[in-house]
């Protein structure tokens, strides 16, 4: 059953990142190290998935972080 992005829970999109995040690397290198199979649409497919993944992942944190930050203050 699809369940829609506004009723699951921020935190499980997270680690859902995370984790596709790390099969990309995983499946990337592998690519890389194989090199018989290498192709080069996938592995730029692969890169540009792992680098939009980091940029979402970096910015949540840092919010994450800036919240933290301005409620330790109060």
């Amino acid at each position: 059953m699809f369940t829609s992005i506004y009723e699951t829970p921020a935190t499980h999109l997270y680690r859902e990142m995370v984790g596709e995040r790390q099969d990309n690397v995983e499946a990337l290198t592998k690519m890389i190290i194989e090199g018989e199979h290498f192709n080069d649409d996938e592995a730029l497919t692969y890169s540009v998935r792992i680098r939009l993944l980091t940029e979402y992942i970096d910015e949540i944190e840092a919010n994450e972080k800036a919240a933290n930050a301005t409620t330790s203050d109060d």
